[in-house]
C-alpha cells in the first residue's frame, strides 16, 4: 500500500483504476511495478503503442519459446472481480495460445483467462476471479504458449479490464 500511495503521489493524474493502462500505451509505460513490465527473454519481445491508434500491445515468440510477455502489480482488495481482454490478432487457437494469469504476490493462483484465435475480426474474452482476503497484492501476466509452427506465435492485444462482479 506504500508503494501505491507514493506512486500516486509521484505521477500527478494517474487514476486509481483497477489495471493502469489498459489500452498499453506507450506514453504511459513506466518503471514502476504498477506500469506494464515488458518481460525480456530469449526469443520473446512484446512492444506497447502498437496499431494505428497506438492502443495496444503486440507479442512475438520465436519457435518452441513461450513465457510471460508482461505483467503488472495490482493492489486489489478482497472480493469477486470479472476480468476481461480484448484480443485483436493471435495465431494460435484458444487453449494453446496465449492466457493471461493472475496470482497473490505470494504465487497462490487467482484466476486465468485463456484467450486465441486464429482471429479475423476482435475478440472480447472474459472470467470471474476472486481475491482472496489475505491476498493485498497481485500480479496480473500475458503468458504466450510455445508454438511449433515455423514462424513462432504472434498476437495483440487491445485491452485489459477488471471490474468489481456484480
Amino acid at each position: 500500500l506504500v508503494a501505491r500511495n507514493y506512486y500516486l503521489a509521484t505521477h500527478p493524474g494517474a487514476d486509481r483504476v483497477l489495471v493502469r493502462n489498459a489500452t498499453f500505451s506507450a506514453e504511459k509505460q513506466g518503471i514502476f511495478p504498477f506500469d506494464w513490465q515488458i518481460v525480456a527473454g530469449d526469443g520473446i519481445s512484446a512492444s506497447l503503442g502498437i496499431g494505428d491508434n497506438g492502443q495496444s500491445v503486440e507479442y512475438h515468440l520465436s519457435p518452441t519459446v513461450g513465457g510471460a510477455v508482461i505483467s503488472q502489480m495490482l493492489l486489489l482488495n478482497a472480493g469477486r472481480y470479472q476480468l476481461s481482454a480484448n484480443l485483436t490478432a493471435a495465431s494460435q487457437n484458444v487453449g494453446a495460445g496465449p492466457y493471461w494469469d493472475m496470482k497473490c504476490a505470494d504465487g497462490r493462483p487467482i484466476g486465468t483467462l485463456e484467450m486465441g484465435g486464429p482471429l479475423d475480426n476482435a475478440k472480447a474474452f472474459s472470467v470471474d476471479v476472486t481475491i482472496p482476503p489475505n491476498c493485498s497484492a497481485q500480479l496480473l501476466t500475458l503468458i504466450v504458449r510455445s508454438s511449433d509452427d515455423v514462424q513462432g506465435a504472434t498476437g495483440q492485444l487491445a485491452l485489459v479490464s477488471l471490474r468489481r462482479a456484480q
